[in-house]
């Protein structure tokens, strides 16, 4: 998939030096961080959720039918992973923000714009836009670290071991990716949550991986673990990952990869189910994606009574169908059969997910 043609050549071009322009200057406003603020270190963690699943499990619907709670709930945006993981650029977007409105908010169509432009075709699969929550996997470009870098370079085998981050890097480099989490956590928390009052929101299927260093490192955290059957999550994810390849490279065939990402699909359901019954315990819940799909209001609720939170600020989600149905919708279309070899899935997860979804 790395072979060269026109889009390869337009992704390279695009995307290297932007990113590094990125790298460079909010790895620089980082460093200014530790000078200026160096309180920020102690800044409480201990109000930590983390949502965990794989892809296309309603990891990101959940985020924002949280994140609808704004007194209750905080957490990165998609503009912070961009454009301000430091505190300094933080505090600079705020007044920017301030000046926005005295001007009368001209700002706010040109974040539309840019929405429209750069997420016209994935915001109907996958929710996306500047000013809303998004997957703190984003974080982990700035060290180098994260599983997204695959999408860019598919097939490069140095990068396969952060597709199983817990069991295949090193315990040192494991513990420098989540000591590098805390204080982007620590930053954010710094700025938009510094009593601590708020539950700050993690939401990545990227993070299925990652799960057991997350829950060492955050003893405190609590986590949510959706979980849909895996003949119908297995070929979406399938489809989406390739969407994503197809973004910077001219694709071989429609779905590249649909064995080996069945496989670590496969991998992660066991590594989550594992560490969610073995390690997390009382401190995760498991959510069925029928009920988050079709009984909003029941999730709502089992979610806080879990946080122990009160429910008088429970803000029903924004409802997308006219008619007023499940406000649960996707435009996703694939072949549903892509990846899918039942007996094959049955014998990786019986024991591992409840029978009803193998069936």
């Amino acid at each position: 998939m790395r072979f060269i043609s026109i889009r390869r050549i337009i992704a390279f071009l695009l995307i290297i030096p932007h990113f590094l322009i990125l790298f460079f200057i909010n790895s620089f406003f980082l460093l200014l961080d530790e000078l200026f603020f160096p309180k920020f270190r102690n800044q409480s963690t201990d109000k930590l959720l983390f949502i965990v699943g794989i892809p296309r499990s309603a990891t990101t619907y959940l985020v924002h039918l949280l994140h609808n709670d704004k007194q209750q709930f905080t957490g990165y945006r998609l503009w912070e992973y961009l454009f301000a993981p430091s505190i300094i650029q933080k505090y600079l977007f705020i007044y920017l923000n301030k000046l926005n409105s005295f001007l009368g908010n001209p700002l706010k169509y040109i974040t539309k714009r840019i929405d429209i432009i750069l997420f016209r075709k994935t915001g109907k699969i996958h929710k996306m836009g500047l000013m809303m929550p998004d997957e703190d996997e984003f974080l982990f470009l700035y060290n180098f670290s994260s599983i997204y870098f695959y999408f860019f370079f598919p097939e490069v085998k140095a990068l396969e071991p952060f597709v199983f981050h817990d069991t295949s890097i090193p315990v040192s480099v494991r513990k420098k990716n989540m000591d590098f989490f805390e204080r982007c956590i620590q930053r954010h928390n710094y700025v938009f949550n510094r009593a601590d009052t708020k539950y700050y929101i993690s939401k990545s299927p990227g993070f299925s991986p990652k799960i057991g260093s997350i829950a060492q490192k955050f003893p405190q955290a609590k986590f949510i673990n959706p979980i849909r059957t895996p003949f119908e999550a297995i070929p979406s994810a399938i489809s989406l990952i390739s969407k994503n390849y197809g973004m910077f490279c001219s694709m071989p065939v429609a779905y590249p990869m649909a064995t080996e990402t069945r496989d670590m699909l496969l991998q992660w359901y066991i590594h989550t189910n594992q560490l969610m019954k073995d390690f997390i315990k009382n401190r995760g819940i498991v959510l069925l994606f029928t009920d988050i799909t079709g009984n909003t209001t029941f999730v709502q609720k089992q979610i806080y009574t879990f946080l122990n939170l009160e429910t008088l600020n429970l803000i029903p989600f924004e409802l997308n169908s006219k008619k007023k149905k499940s406000p649960f919708k996707s435009d996703h279309k694939y072949d549903r059969g892509t990846g899918i070899d039942i007996e094959h899935i049955k014998s990786k997860l019986e024991g591992v997910l409840p029978e009803a979804l193998l069936y």
